[in-house]
């Protein structure tokens, strides 16, 4: 059912625009409003109730995309992944049309709130941030720090960091690989993990042992104390997708030297077994591991070959529908 909204203050672009949820055979027309990496989810990921994804028209034009889904770890959150509106329409409101019908939809999804987060190199930063801001979001703040290396280029980061890797070996912390304890392994660093949760120590983010069948053992470390005990761990995954390799989880009870000992001998390891040409991504968030991606911005952030910070900004979810006023047509 189509209905149309009645407000005097609508732009008269905006009362002849029609917003409705995308389905799969809309994917064509509206690849060329989303970046590359989204435009799966106009088709495998464009039904079902995690996702909920908007289009804008105007004549049957597409004009506006708004692609979001429910949060993997904050079930009651839905994250806008990507919001573009054609250029030659864009500060019309469409935007913020999207938006609202988006809120509009959440409540009777069980979504109290509304989250996205951006590069701080985006193109079109200033706007975005602006948009965000007049419809109630809070101010942005630093999510996740990015940077992508050459090996080579990371050990050379490394070496800046001698000093404080050196405080950690005093304290009778070692790393070896994952691989160095055989078949052990595995068992012995999920027992670790299962005792350091039982303890209250383990935050959720940093259980390894989801990671078990993807991880590399020959380049995953672990962290030892002097008595032999686990004391930490970095995993290593590659994703050959991107052609690169990761640090899915990286644990050290908050100590951010122990971590920089574990770096060393991931990047040694994956030297070796693929070369010092192999491309790494690393990802810490401010929120799980705030020390160490201070440490990485301020040592290793001059070495990578791109960089950038996340930043997300959230809004709850009025329980009523959206606040924003309504604008145009929804069906």
């Amino acid at each position: 059912m189509t209905t149309r909204q009645t407000d005097t203050a609508t732009p008269p672009l905006l009362s002849d625009l029609a917003i409705r949820e995308t389905r799969p055979e809309d994917a064509p027309p509206l690849t060329r409003l989303t970046a590359r990496n989204f435009q799966p989810f106009l088709t495998a990921g464009s039904e079902g109730p995690d996702h909920c994804h908007l289009a804008a028209f105007l004549d049957q034009v597409p004009v506006g995309l708004l692609i979001s889904r429910r949060d993997p770890e904050r079930a009651e959150r839905q994250e806008i992944l990507s919001l573009m509106v054609a250029p030659l329409l864009r500060r019309q409101g469409i935007a913020g049309a999207l938006l609202a019908a988006l809120e509009e939809r959440l409540p009777a999804r069980g979504i109290t709130e509304m989250a996205a987060s951006w590069s701080d190199r985006l193109p079109q930063i200033d706007s975005f941030g602006g948009l965000l801001a007049r419809h109630g979001w809070e101010p942005p703040r630093p999510q996740r720090l990015r940077m992508s290396f050459n090996v080579r280029d990371a050990i050379e980061a490394l070496q800046g960091t001698r000093q404080l890797m050196a405080r950690a070996l005093g304290r009778g912390t070692v790393y070896l690989p994952l691989s160095a304890l055989g078949k052990e392994g595995w068992p012995k660093l999920a027992a670790a993990a299962a005792a350091y949760e039982k303890r209250g120590l383990l935050p959720g983010w940093a259980d390894p042992r989801p990671w078990e069948e993807t991880s590399d053992p020959h380049v995953s470390q672990l962290l030892m104390g002097s008595d032999g005990a686990i004391r930490g761990w970095l995993l290593a995954e590659h994703q050959p997708a991107f052609n690169r390799h990761a640090a899915p989880v990286g644990w050290a009870g908050g100590d951010a030297e122990a971590m920089l000992l574990a770096a060393k001998g991931w990047l040694n390891a994956l030297e070796q077994r693929e070369g010092p040409g192999a491309t790494l991504i690393l990802q810490p968030t401010y929120k799980n591991g705030a020390r160490v991606a201070s440490l990485l911005d301020r040592h290793f952030r001059p070495h990578a070959l791109w960089s950038d910070q996340l930043v997300i900004s959230v809004r709850p979810v009025s329980a009523a529908g959206s606040s924003i006023a309504r604008r145009g047509r929804s069906m």
